[in-house]
């Protein structure tokens, strides 16, 4: 009788467990999987219980409170992937559902909204002005560089801050550290390059956003410093921007170098620059093909933007620290422009000339 009784008590508790099992399972899983009404009625009221019961304990422990999403503040996760080529998660959105959006109009009042503010050509936007030197640090990681390349590429960077300022959202501005790896042969700069690095064509410098490095190979002093800081940028635009369009990540990095890159003006002189609808939707393949007339161009019409259309440039900057993974397309930069792109290309290749 006795062993009866107990096998019928043990029995009663794995059936209770297997229950409570099930409705955590399907609670977790309410979402996806289509249930009976009073299911639905039985989980809602469960919700509304005090955080001490027992059942509610359960369902808090699988389903964590997700938090509010404030897209437009830009607070960048400390998670980065390699520059360029991979897989955007940084910026991901949380689904529609759990969102809210927050941001601060120009004339100081804060909005909140479940839908994200549309930016176009009207769009009015605070810029920082003057990037105070806190918000940037240079950490030099290896001992082979010369004094003259640290000077010279941190007073490159500051010089490129100081110009930005005038055009960088407020919002996305937070405190970045600029971690700078220099190898002193090809060979070892390769074997690096091969371990941390997807590209494939040869280089002198790149960013890896995985573990936030600038790598670049030592050579003559100018040289070296120029990559210095042209990578110092791809780090402070992960930071500030996110994922961005290659032509305008390149074009900032390249202006950052030398506002006046007299080689690509040269080279300009010789070559059609890229159509602006053929740049705008480059590929990593177009890059590789026509490396040359991709980064002439990205410098050039950056260089048009920091001289005649402050305020354009902007625009992009905020919409690509607010777009998420998304590219920014061509309908994209015409709506911030506010015309055309055949416009915006006529009066860019009269800049030019």
């Amino acid at each position: 009788m006795a062993k009866a009784k107990g096998l019928c008590i043990k029995v009663t508790l794995i059936a209770i467990a297997f229950l409570i099992n099930t409705l955590i399972v399907l609670y977790v899983a309410r979402q996806s999987i289509a249930l009976p009404h009073w299911l639905h009625e039985l989980f809602a009221h469960a919700e509304s219980i005090r955080i001490e019961h027992p059942l509610q304990d359960a369902f808090s422990a699988i389903s964590p409170q997700q938090p509010i999403a404030s897209p437009v503040i830009n607070s960048k996760s400390s998670q980065h992937l390699e520059s360029h080529y991979s897989t955007c998660i940084d910026k991901k959105k949380p689904p529609s559902d759990k969102t809210l959006y927050t941001w601060i109009g120009v004339d100081g009042t804060r909005h909140i909204s479940d839908k994200p503010r549309i930016l176009n050509d009207k769009t009015s936007l605070r810029v920082a002005g003057v990037i105070k030197p806190d918000k940037i640090s240079i950490n030099f990681l290896s001992q082979n560089l010369s004094y003259s390349v640290r000077k010279t590429s941190t007073e490159k960077v500051n010089r490129a801050m100081k110009m930005f300022g005038e055009i960088t959202p407020e919002a996305a501005i937070v405190p970045v550290v600029a971690n700078v790896r220099s190898l002193k042969t090809r060979e070892l700069y390769n074997q690096y390059s091969k371990k941390k690095s997807s590209l494939k064509t040869p280089t002198t410098g790149f960013y890896t956003s995985g573990n936030n490095e600038s790598v670049v190979l030592v050579r003559d002093d100018n040289n070296t410093a120029n990559t210095v800081a042209h990578e110092i940028v791809h780090t402070i635009n992960q930071h500030w921007y996110g994922q961005m369009a290659r032509w305008l990540n390149e074009g900032m990095a390249e202006y950052a170098e030398n506002l006046f890159q007299s080689h690509w003006r040269s080279y300009l002189l010789q070559n059609q620059p890229v159509s602006l609808n053929n740049l705008f939707a480059s590929t990593r393949n177009s890059w590789d093909y026509d490396t040359q007339r991709h980064y002439a161009t990205s410098w050039a019409f950056v260089s048009f933007m920091m001289t005649r259309e402050k305020q354009f440039m902007s625009r992009l900057l905020l919409k690509e620290s607010e777009n998420g993974c998304a590219a920014l397309s061509s309908h994209d930069i015409q709506k911030l422009y506010g015309r055309p792109i055949a416009q915006l290309e006529r009066d860019f290749l009269r800049w030019l000339k």
